[in-house]
């Protein structure tokens, strides 16, 4: 059967298309109403068939959210997302959105449910971890955000007119005051790192200097370092996934992949550390594993990326230096370089942005300092001569 096109006013048509019978042996319709021209809403209602006759589209006229996400998942999320953002997803999906928004039809669900859905996440008893904190806004933010994502498919295929999520406010991002060092910080550090493993001081090193993420950092391999050139290869990047072995996978985006050269501090901390592995392989004989990897544990075998956070936070407070994340030295790295002047688009390429405007909207505030520094340089280069009065 072929759909049919309803005026429902100046440029808004109903479109509607047999979807076969239900279980009861009812027929089943599946309308949509669009707005723009007739040529245009021929165009939406050809589609619309096409995804009825391909199944795309439930033959429930009452979709729920949680119909909807399970065609989402399916036809999405497990055929173009990698595993652990895959495994976050339907993480947030199962224990936090279906019992709150799955039961709704998908076509009245209103900006109204999601904004008091987030009001929700920022109470107390939503952490499912046996913390005590609650949900950060970054967090309750990431919710909404994949929330979203997920509705604005059932746009493009016509389910819903327009993305209810678009209209929610997030919560305030807060905004830590420490989470990256200045340079008399990194002195401190770079002083408590002399009498330290050549392991730690050569992946802190790179860490310092690179941006690298903690994921790439151990998944280096010693092919990747040419040691005369200072270059490195960050081609890959090790993924933890809860109750799997860690694995190695493609970097985040195309951008992530790239060439750094390195400082020559960081060449001799490598070399020193290759020592260190020659002579525990010699030493432990068959019992030492061979990795291609810089990073690993004693015995040789891969070193886990949640280990490396482990270990700093053993060192900071071994020193008693202010406590950040791992992932705030990749903020240092990035906070240093635009301080001295490098240019933004180099930046973005050492951190592994793909957009620059990407490493502009993080480090704004390095930015706004370094702007001041210029706008003090202007200062004295345009000041009057005194001696000329």
């Amino acid at each position: 059967m072929v759909g049919s096109i309803e005026e429902r006013g100046p440029n808004t048509w109903r479109l509607v298309v047999a979807a076969g019978t239900n279980k009861r042996g009812k027929r089943v319709k599946i309308t949509r109403t669009v707005h723009g021209t007739r040529r245009e809403a021929e165009k939406m209602l050809a589609k619309l068939q096409v995804k009825v006759d391909e199944g795309s589209i439930a033959e429930s006229p009452h979709m729920t959210v949680a119909d909807w996400y399970a065609i989402w998942f399916k036809e999405y999320v497990e055929a173009k997302l990698a595993g652990r953002t895959r495994v976050l997803y339907e993480y947030i999906f199962r224990v936090r959105v279906l019992p709150a928004l799955g039961r709704i039809q998908i076509d009245k669900l209103t900006p109204r449910h999601i904004q008091v859905f987030v009001q929700n996440l920022g109470e107390t008893g939503v952490r499912k971890d046996n913390r005590k904190e609650l949900l950060s806004p970054t967090s309750i933010t990431r919710h909404l955000r994949i929330l979203a994502s997920c509705l604005q498919e059932a746009v493009y295929r016509q389910l819903i007119p327009m993305n209810p999520a678009r209209n929610v406010r997030a919560p305030t991002r807060i905004i830590h005051s420490q989470q990256f060092y200045n340079e008399a910080q990194i002195q401190l550090l770079l002083q408590s790192l002399q009498n330290e493993s050549p392991r730690l001081r050569a992946l802190l090193l790179l860490a310092i200097t690179t941006g690298i993420r903690r994921g790439e950092l151990v998944a280096i391999e010693w092919s990747h370092i040419d040691m005369k050139t200072r270059t490195m290869q960050i081609c890959q990047a090790a993924e933890l996934i809860t109750g799997q072995p860690q694995h190695l996978k493609t970097t985040k985006t195309q951008g992530s992949l790239r060439t750094v050269i390195v400082p020559s501090i960081v060449i001799d901390a490598l070399q020193a550390l290759q020592n260190e592995q020659e002579q525990m392989k010699s030493k432990m004989g068959s019992l030492w594993h061979d990795t291609p990897f810089i990073f690993t544990e004693p015995n040789g075998r891969w070193m886990r990326a949640d280990e490396i956070s482990k270990q700093f936070r053993k060192f900071l407070k071994r020193h008693h230096l202010p406590v950040i994340p791992f992932h705030g030295l990749r903020h240092t790295a990035a906070t240093l370089l635009i301080a001295q002047g490098v240019p933004i688009r180099t930046v973005a390429n050492v951190l592994g942005h793909t957009q620059t405007s990407t490493t502009l909207n993080i480090y704004s505030h390095a930015l706004e300092s370094s702007n001041r520094h210029a706008a003090d340089i202007m200062d004295e280069l345009l000041a009057p001569d005194e001696s000329e009065e």
